[in-house]
């Protein structure tokens, strides 16, 4: 899916006065280049395609990773305080993600072991977060493009400009990309998508914003550390996404490929998931309903209603 950048660099001769016209043999120092110094990628398109190249990412249409993963207890907005950091996670094992960068579409699964709001006993559960090709709302999308390789999907087919920025005592290159006009926000704005870029050409974090009914403009961030190769495709062991100033989810990859043959596979839901986003939404079943009065019912499980 990425494409292969050429850059080509045109370095004209540079004549002193008094010197000799005849031209340095290759490798030569000059005065005015020292041997071994290389020009600085002269735009943002040179730039993202150093990345791309850093990042293994050339002939990149789908990936999948597995390992292990946490989410916040209750989620967001219902944890016991305010202000992070939340301290009370639901582990998720069995964790897999699969992305299809060509649609695009995501599903990621587990099993989790979670507590509820009302501090009931743990029980047993299935992680579904599923974005199928067809979901075209910003807060969905997302979840693929704060990832390094839809980060770069999505640069190279919207356009990608360049700047720098100081954060936390680190300078990046930072590249910027904006949504489609045809996806905008309920303001008539595109949606701003911001990677970080390091020393190593590695995508250190990428942040977006999203509407939220109770925040407003609301920051959501994607971070990434401890980069290893697989089979020639840099994957981050250590992911975080952070909401509110905090972190909500992470997850520790132990194994990824890139372009996996069973893609089709990898990205159909379990049955159980019951198609909403991220896992649930389904009707209520039968088992859970118990009708008190004529018109009257009351439903268990999950939020008691």
């Amino acid at each position: 899916m990425f494409r292969k950048a050429l850059i080509s660099a045109a370095l004209p001769a540079l004549l002193a006065i008094g010197c000799s016209t005849e031209t340095p043999p290759p490798g030569e120092a000059t005065a005015e280049e020292p041997a071994g110094s290389a020009a600085a990628p002269a735009d943002a398109d040179a730039v993202l395609a150093e990345v791309v190249a850093a990042m293994g990412a050339e002939d990149l249409d789908s990936i999948t990773y597995s390992g292990t993963a946490w989410r916040i207890r209750n989620s967001f907005m219902q944890t016991p305080s305010a202000s992070p950091p939340w301290p009370s996670r639901d582990e998720i094992t069995n964790y897999r993600r699969t992305i299809d960068l060509t649609q695009p579409a995501s599903l990621a699964t587990g099993d989790t072991f979670a507590q509820n709001i009302f501090l009931d006993p743990p029980v047993a559960g299935t992680h579904v977060q599923h974005v199928p090709a067809d979901e075209t709302a910003w807060a969905q999308q997302l979840e693929i493009w704060l990832t390094p390789w839809g980060f770069l999907e999505g640069a190279e087919d919207n356009g990608v400009e360049m700047s720098t920025e100081t954060l936390d005592g680190t300078q990046y290159t930072v590249l910027t990309w904006m949504s489609p006009e045809t996806q905008t926000s309920p303001s008539g704005l595109q949606y701003t998508v911001n990677g970080y870029v390091g020393e190593d050409n590695l995508i250190d974090r990428v942040e977006t914003w999203v509407e939220h009914p109770f925040m407003g403009d609301f920051h959501v961030v994607q971070v990434y550390d401890d980069y290893r190769d697989f089979g020639g495709l840099m994957v981050p062991t250590a992911i975080e996404q952070q909401r509110g100033g905090g972190g909500i989810f992470g997850v520790s990859v132990t194994d990824a490929s890139a372009n996996p043959q069973n893609l089709t596979a990898l990205l159909t839901p379990p049955e159980t998931s019951g198609g909403g986003f991220p896992g649930g939404g389904g009707p209520a079943p039968d088992d859970i309903v118990e009708q008190l009065d004529d018109n009257v019912y009351l439903i268990t499980g999950g939020y008691v209603a």
